[in-house]
């Protein structure tokens, strides 16, 4: 078992989350594995709009103990 530290921002089902807002997966998850269990509407995840250890990530990277998964606002600036 893996344990992920998730920032979910706006999407995502955070009641799933730990107190330390992590998540435990089977070994071998991936971070398209991750964004289905957590409920991240698939649009979301098609544009992008997330990083793995702070990089653009393909779907299916696999996850290791210990990563963190962040979401992007669509629209941000100054």
């Amino acid at each position: 078992m893996i344990r992920i530290r998730i920032f979910p921002g706006p999407f995502g089902k955070k009641d799933l989350l730990d107190e330390d807002g992590t998540l435990v997966l089977p070994d071998e998850s991936t971070v398209g594995d991750l964004l289905k269990a957590i409920g991240i509407p698939k649009i979301v995840y098609n544009m992008g709009f997330y990083s793995l250890n702070y990089k653009k990530e393909p779907l299916n990277k696999k996850l290791s103990d210990g990563d963190t998964l962040s979401f992007i606002a669509p629209l941000s600036g100054g």
